[in-house]
């Protein structure tokens, strides 16, 4: 009988973990594309899709030979691209590295005029070419 209980609370217990599984939240869509600088892949830097009424946090991804891919939230979105190079003048004094500098003008990342629309239909496909 105690045996019984037990296997019947082990199950139950077990059948709760099942439950609990899983993805919590709001359902996501891939989001993808490419991302040219000056008409030639971006080698490496990251994009940004936040909600253009700034209601959820954003979601965001690295963008690696021009070609990015990751997981969004619906919506209307404010697209920002950042990337970094080398700045020259010696080592920063903070981080020990090569000081960096943001090369892409702020239209394309702090005053960004990029927007996209995140459909659960799709295809979320969004390319940008983010020249001087």
């Amino acid at each position: 009988m105690i045996r019984c209980r037990v296997a019947c609370v082990v199950a139950v217990l077990g059948l709760l973990c099942c439950l609990g599984c899983g993805e919590n939240g709001p359902k996501k869509f891939t989001v993808s594309g490419t991302v040219t600088y000056n008409n030639t892949p971006l080698p490496k830097g990251r994009i940004v899709f936040a909600p253009a009424d700034g209601a959820v946090s954003p979601d965001a991804g690295e963008i690696v030979d021009g070609k990015y891919s990751f997981a969004a939230l619906p919506g209307a979105k404010r697209v920002e691209i950042t990337a970094e190079r080398e700045a020259g003048g010696g080592v920063d004094a903070v981080m020990g590295q090569a000081k960096r500098e943001q090369y892409l003008a702020e239209k394309y990342n702090i005053a960004t005029t990029l927007t996209a629309t995140v459909t659960p239909a799709g295809p979320n496909t969004f390319d940008f070419d983010v020249s001087d």
